[in-house]
This record gives structure tokens, C-alpha cells and sequence, in this order.
């Protein structure tokens, strides 16, 4: 059996991670919207592709949180947030 180690320098790099799953307070820019039921909703509310979004707070219990969209602030339930993928930069995940 033959291993090979391979290395990667990860400081360029951004992790794609869902708007539900953002840790609070680590700005992050849009990548896309899901497709599903409610995502012309949260187009029209603002969170498009581009946009830089931010969770402020989580509500306990797997409740909604409250995610800063610059100009306003919205709540999504976690539902909602799942259809939303950032980009999130590896300082801000650490």
C-alpha cells in the first residue's frame, strides 16, 4: 500500500458553508440561493448573491436567528437560512 501526503496551504482559501450553520458575528458574502419555495422570498427581502450578510443571534432550541443585511436586519428560521450558501473567509471560521 503506498500513502501519499499531500499539502495544501488553506490561508487562500474560503469555506462554502450554509447561512444556518454561520457562526454569530463573521460577516460573509452570498454565493447563492438554493432553489425552493421561499427563495424569491428571501431575494425580495435582500439576500441575494453579493450581498454580505451577518449572524447577529440565535435564538435557542434550533429557533430563528437574526441575520444583519446592512441596511436591516431580518429573522429566517433555519429552514429559510439552509437555502442560503456563503462564503466565509478562514479567519472568520476559526
Amino acid at each position: 500500500m503506498v500513502v501519499f501526503t499531500i499539502r495544501v496551504h488553506l490561508a487562500a482559501f474560503n469555506f462554502m458553508i450554509l447561512l444556518s450553520e454561520m457562526p454569530n458575528h463573521s460577516p460573509a458574502l452570498v454565493s447563492e440561493v438554493l432553489p425552493g419555495k421561499l427563495s424569491s422570498r428571501l431575494v425580495e427581502m435582500g439576500i441575494f448573491k453579493g450581498a454580505v450578510v451577518e449572524v447577529l443571534f440565535r435564538a435557542p432550541f434550533g429557533g430563528p436567528i437574526a441575520v444583519d443585511l446592512g441596511s436591516s436586519v431580518v429573522s429566517l428560521r433555519m429552514d429559510e437560512a439552509a437555502l442560503v450558501q456563503v462564503e466565509l473567509r478562514k479567519e472568520a471560521a476559526e
